[in-house]
C-alpha cells in the first residue's frame, strides 16, 4: 500500500478505523492522520507481532493488506459490531519499510502511548485455562482475604489450587510478557486492559493480586508456602513481574514527590532478557521511558546505525550522565570468547547476550548493591566526560593492584550439585581451614605494604568469609541489602550455611533440619542461601599474585594472568586483559567487575595511578 509523508514538524501520527463488523467476516479498516499536539482520542494496542512469515489479509483503504496471524485475531476481537474503533497499531501506522519513518515515529511512541486514552494488551488467543485464571485473579485482588489456608477469611481453596495456580502462569507468562516493547507499552499509559481472547481484565485487579501476593506473603501470610504447597508458590512467583510493572508504572506520574524521571539504566538491566526482533531495540525500546531527568533522550533512535554502534553510544551515554561505571558491571561474562559480538568494544556491554533468567537476575542485584562500595573513594560520584575518544577507545586512569595467580572452578546460577562441588573446591583452594587465623592481605611485596598501611589485617577466614558473599547479605534484615564490615555480624550464618553445603551437600530439602543450637532461623539460612548463589553466580574464586595477597571473586571468563585495577570513577574494582601493543598505542580489554576483599573502600587508591586505554 502507499503512506502518504507525515508532517513530522506537527508531530503527526497514523490511527487505524476499524469498522464495525460481525466476528468472522473480513476486516475493513481506514488509515487517518493526526496530529498529537490536537490530543486526538484514539486508543494503543500492545501486543506481540508473531511470525512475520505467516500473513493473512485485512481491506485497508479498500486494498487488501497481509498482517500477522497474531494481529489478525486482535482485530477481530477488538472490533466492534455497532461502531467504528480508533486504535494505533505500530505494524499497520508506521510504514515498517521506511527507514526513515520509523526513526522518527519510534522517537515519539512515548508520547504516543502516554497520550492514548487507554492501552489494550493482546494476550493472545483464549485458551481452556483464561477464564478461570482471569476469576482467581480477581478473587485475589481482594486485599482482606488470607493467602494462608490456617488464617481467618482466607482465599477460596479453589484459586490456590495447583490447577488454578498453573493456569494463572500460563496467562502471565505468555509470549507478551517476554517481549521488549511491551514494557513501556504497559508502563507508560494511564489505562490498562488485558485481553485474552473474548476474556477481560482491568488492571488494576492484576496488579492488586500481585501486591496482595507480595504483601501477604512477607507478614501475615508468611507460612503459605506451607499451606499451599511448593508447586502453588513456584506458579505464583510469576506475580512478581507484574508487581514490578506496577511499580514502574507509579513511577512515571510526574506529581510524585522527588520524581527524576525513570532510571533506564536499572530498566534496560532489568528488562534485558526480553526479546526484539531488532536488536536495536533493546535500548530504543526504553527511550519513551525517560522523557525527563538525567537520562531522559539518551540516544536518539537511527535504523541505520549498526546494533555495535546503538551499544556504544548508549555506553557512552550512561558513563557520561551517571556519575560513575556503573554500567560496565553489565558486562555479561560470556562463556566462550566465541559469544561475543564482533565489531563491539569490550566496555560496552552486549544486550543481545544469551542467558536464564537467574543469570540476569543475579546481575541486577548485583548493579543494585554496587552504590554499597566506594573502591574510587569520592571519584564514584565524579561526573564522566572526556573519557571517550571515538574509535571504540575508552580512557581511564587506573590504579593496578595485582595479577591474577590462581583461578577457581566457574559457577553458573542455579545451585545444583555441580554447584555444590564447586563452593566446596573454592574452600579447599583458599585452604581456609589450615589458614583461618593467618593475617588477611598476606602481601609479601614492601611496596605492597606501603600502600595498604592503612587497611586493617583481619583474620583470613573471616576475609573469606565475607568475600563469600561480597560483604552483602538480607540475611539481618531481610528485602534490605546490609553491607558487612564485620565477619562477627554474620558468622553464626555463614557457619549454617557451610555446615548445610558441607554435611548436607546443600539438598534443600535438608535445609529445614538446621541445628537449633547455631542459632540461625530458617529464614535467615534462606536469605544467605540466595545471598552467596547472586554473589557467585557465573564467577570463579581466585587468588592473587603473592606480593598483593588477596582473594576475590572475578567473571566466570576470567584468566590466570589477567590484572587486577581501580578505575577511577567506579564503585567497584575490575578485571582487564592486557596490555596489547607498545607505547602509547597499548590497549587494554575489558573483562569485568570483580569483588576483592580489601580494596572495595577507597584502599586501592593508594597504589599509583597510570592511564590506560580500553578497547
Amino acid at each position: 500500500m502507499m503512506y502518504k509523508p507525515l508532517d513530522r514538524s506537527r508531530r503527526e501520527i497514523r490511527v487505524v478505523v476499524i469498522e464495525p463488523g460481525v466476528f468472522g467476516e473480513n476486516i475493513h479498516c481506514a488509515l487517518q492522520t493526526v496530529c498529537l499536539d490536537d490530543n486526538p482520542a484514539y486508543e494503543a494496542l500492545s501486543y506481540v507481532w508473531g511470525e512475520s512469515s505467516i500473513r493473512e489479509l485485512i481491506t485497508l483503504d479498500e486494498l487488501s493488506v497481509g498482517v500477522t496471524v497474531n494481529l489478525k485475531h486482535a482485530l477481530q476481537h477488538l472490533r466492534r459490531p455497532d461502531r467504528s474503533r480508533v486504535i494505533w497499531v505500530d505494524a499497520i501506522c508506521i510504514n515498517q519499510d521506511d527507514n526513515s519513518e520509523r526513526t522518527h515515529q519510534v522517537g515519539q511512541m512515548g508520547d504516543i502511548y502516554k497520550l492514548c486514552t487507554g492501552v489494550v494488551v493482546w494476550l493472545g488467543q483464549e485458551t481452556p485455562d483464561t477464564s478461570q485464571a482471569f476469576t482467581s485473579i480477581e478473587a485475589m485482588a481482594d486485599e482482606t482475604r488470607h493467602w494462608d489456608r490456617t488464617l481467618k477469611t482466607p482465599l477460596d481453596p479453589e484459586h490456590l489450587s495447583e490447577q488454578r495456580s498453573s493456569s494463572i502462569k500460563s496467562v502471565i507468562n505468555g509470549p507478551w510478557w517476554h517481549r521488549a516493547w511491551t514494557v513501556q507499552e504497559s508502563i507508560l499509559p494511564s489505562s490498562l486492559t488485558f485481553l485474552h481472547g473474548s476474556h477481560e481484565l482491568q488492571a488494576p485487579a492484576l496488579f492488586a493480586a500481585a501486591q496482595n501476593f507480595l504483601r501477604h506473603g512477607t507478614s501475615c501470610c508468611y507460612n503459605m508456602g506451607m499451606s499451599v504447597g511448593l508447586n502453588v508458590m513456584r506458579s505464583l512467583q510469576c506475580f512478581t513481574m507484574v508487581y514490578m510493572l506496577n511499580t514502574y508504572r507509579q513511577d512515571t506520574v510526574p506529581e510524585r514527590v522527588g520524581y527524576l524521571g525513570l532510571n533506564l539504566l536499572e530498566l534496560i538491566s532489568l528488562y534485558r532478557e526480553r526479546k526484539c526482533k531488532d536488536p536495536r531495540d533493546k535500548i530504543y525500546s526504553l527511550l519513551g521511558l525517560a522523557s525527563s531527568g538525567v537520562h531522559a533522550r539518551l540516544v536518539d533512535p537511527d535504523y541505520n546505525k549498526s546494533t555495535q554502534e546503538v551499544f556504544e553510544d548508549a555506553t557512552v551515554e550512561l558513563l557520561q550522565r551517571t556519575g560513575g561505571l556503573q554500567v560496565l558491571s553489565l558486562i555479561f561474562p560470556v562463556a566462550s570468547p566465541g559469544d561475543e559480538m564482533k565489531g563491539l568494544p569490550s566496555w560496552a556491554p552486549n544486550w543481545t547476550a544469551e542467558g536464564t533468567h537467574e543469570n540476569f537476575r543475579d546481575l541486577h542485584v548485583r548493579l543494585e548493591r554496587v552504590v554499597m562500595y566506594a573502591a574510587s573513594r569520592e571519584l564514584v560520584h565524579s561526573p564522566i566526560k572526556g573519557m571517550y575518544k571515538g574509535n571504540g577507545q575508552l580512557h581511564v586512569q587506573a590504579h593496578i593492584i595485582g595479577t591474577i595467580l590462581t583461578l577457581g572452578e566457574a559457577r553458573e546460577s542455579a545451585l545444583g550439585p555441580r554447584e555444590i562441588a564447586v563452593l566446596k573446591s573454592w574452600h579447599n583452594l583458599a585452604n581456609v581451614d589450615a589458614n583461618k587465623n593467618r593475617a588477611y592481605p598476606s602481601s609479601t611485596g614492601s611496596e605492597q605494604q606501603i600502600f595498604f598501611k592503612n587497611f586493617q589485617s583481619v583474620p583470613y577466614e573471616d576475609a573469606y568469609l565475607l568475600t563469600i558473599s561480597a560483604s552483602v547479605t538480607r540475611a539481618i534484615a531481610p528485602f534490605q541489602h546490609h553491607r558487612l564490615h564485620n565477619a562477627d555480624e554474620i558468622r553464626k550464618v555463614y557457619n549454617a550455611w557451610w555446615r548445610w553445603i558441607d554435611v548436607q551437600n546443600g539438598e534443600a530439602l535438608k535445609m529445614s533440619d538446621i541445628d537449633p543450637d547455631l542459632g540461625v532461623s530458617l529464614n535467615e539460612l534462606g536469605n544467605y542461601v540466595n545471598d552467596v548463589s547472586i554473589t557467585t553466580s557465573m564467577r570463579r574464586f581466585f587468588l592473587t599474585n603473592e606480593e598483593a595477597g588477596l582473594i576475590g571473586l572475578a567473571p566466570r571468563n576470567a584468566q590466570v594472568g589477567d590484572t587486577i585495577a581501580v578505575l577511577e570513577g567506579g564503585q567497584v574494582p575490575f578485571i582487564i586483559r592486557g596490555p596489547n601493543g607498545d607505547g602509547d598505542s597499548k590497549t587494554w580489554r575489558m573483562v569485568g567487575d570483580t569483588y576483592v576483599h580489601g580494596i572495595m573502600d577507597g584502599e586501592g587508591m593508594e597504589f599509583p595511578a597510570e592511564g590506560i586505554v580500553l578497547v
